[in-house]
């Protein structure tokens, strides 16, 4: 809840008020998303991927790379190149398990005289 009420709130003061955000220094706004950020960002995540010898993981370790990896690529560059490596490495890893249970039998079938 609320997430969508600072969206929303930020969505109509951006709309509304944009007189007025023009005399507000732009360091001044860089703080308010900062903060927006921070308490939209949910926590919960680093108990999801866990911390070596503090939190035990639960989830598989490639779910738990996939996740550190947009998120470092989503800062880095964009969300959109965060999601499109993290959908492709989980698509990898996916196929790379997927293979370990394959199996082929080959069956010597001869006529019998």
């Amino acid at each position: 809840r609320a997430s969508r009420s600072a969206g929303v709130f930020m969505l109509l003061f951006i709309v509304i008020l944009s007189p007025v955000i023009e005399l507000v220094p732009i360091g001044t706004l860089t703080g308010v998303l900062f903060m927006v950020v921070i308490n939209t960002f949910n926590w919960t995540t680093f108990h999801t991927v866990g911390i070596p010898y503090i939190l035990p993981r639960k989830v598989p370790l490639s779910d738990a790379f996939v996740i550190v990896e947009v998120t470092v690529l989503a800062v880095v560059f964009n969300l959109a190149v965060g999601v499109i490596v993290g959908v492709a490495t989980l698509s990898i890893c996916d196929a790379w398990n997927r293979g370990l249970d394959f199996e082929i039998s080959i069956k010597d079938v001869r006529a019998s005289p």
